[in-house]
C-alpha cells in the first residue's frame, strides 16, 4: 500500500493537514454510550490507530482539523434533517450490515453521544467543523479553514468509510485537494464489505491509500508500539 514517490513527496507539514472525521462516541464507544457503532474490535482498532495518527501529526507540527456531526439542542435544526427525504425515510429502519436500527435525534450538541473518543479529542488549538450531511464540505466552513491554513493535501481518517469519509473525500478531490486516506484509521458500522468498498472507490476515483506507519515514516516521527 506504499504511496507512489511523487505522492509521498506531497506529505509535508507545510501544506498537508490531517483531517479527522466523526471520531465520536456514538460510533466508537462500544463499551459505553455508542449506538451507531462499528463492530467492537474494529471500533477499538480505528480509535487507537487514529489516536496514533494524531500523535504523529502533532509531533511533526502538521495542522489537524476535526469534522464532527451533531444537532442543536432542543431540536432547533430538526427541519433541516427532515427536509432530506432519504434521511427521514431511514430513521427507525435497520442499518445495512448492522444489527441495530437507525436512530435520529440522539446526537445533540453537549450530549455524551457527540463527545469525541478520549484518544482522538481535539486540542484547543485545533479547528472543529460541524457538518449536517455526509460531506464535511457541504454548507460548512471546512474549505475556508483549509485554505487559510495553506493546505493542498489532506490525510484523512475517521468513520464511516463508505459514508462521511467517502463523501468528504470526493468533495475534497473536486476542490483540487490531494487526498490520502489512512486505511487503518477508518471503518464502517455497515461492516467490512462496505468499508472495503469505500476504500476501493477512493483508490479508484479520488486519491491514494496509506497507513499511519507510512505517514510516520514520511514525517520521521516514531509511532508508539
Amino acid at each position: 500500500m506504499a504511496l507512489p514517490p511523487e505522492v509521498a513527496d506531497r506529505i509535508t507539514v507545510r501544506d498537508t493537514a490531517l483531517l479527522v472525521i466523526d471520531m465520536q462516541r456514538r460510533h466508537l464507544d462500544v463499551d459505553g454510550v455508542g449506538y451507531h457503532t462499528l463492530p467492537p474490535e474494529k471500533a477499538r482498532e480505528v480509535t487507537a490507530r487514529t489516536g496514533e495518527a494524531l500523535t504523529v501529526a502533532r509531533a511533526a507540527g502538521m495542522p489537524v482539523v476535526h469534522v464532527a456531526t451533531w444537532k442543536k439542542a432542543a431540536g432547533l435544526d430538526a427541519p433541516r434533517q427532515h427536509r432530506n427525504p432519504f434521511m427521514a425515510w431511514q430513521n427507525g429502519k435497520p442499518i445495512v450490515g448492522a444489527s441495530f436500527l437507525r436512530q435520529d435525534g440522539k446526537c445533540v450538541e453537549g450530549s455524551p453521544y457527540a463527545e469525541f473518543m478520549p484518544a482522538t479529542e481535539p486540542l484547543p488549538s485545533e479547528p472543529v467543523v460541524v457538518k449536517h450531511r455526509y460531506s464535511g464540505f457541504y454548507a460548512t466552513e471546512l474549505e475556508l479553514v483549509l485554505r487559510e491554513l495553506g493546505v493542498r493535501t489532506l490525510v484523512v481518517a475517521g468513520v464511516n468509510t463508505n459514508n462521511c469519509v467517502l463523501h468528504t473525500s470526493f468533495d475534497a478531490q473536486a476542490r483540487d485537494f490531494g487526498v490520502v486516506l489512512l486505511a487503518d484509521c477508518c471503518g464502517s458500522m455497515n461492516g467490512d464489505e462496505l468499508h472495503r468498498m469505500g476504500l476501493r472507490q477512493i483508490e479508484t476515483s479520488v486519491g491514494w491509500l496509506s497507513t499511519v506507519d507510512e505517514m510516520a515514516g514520511l514525517l520521521t516521527v516514531a509511532v508508539a508500539s
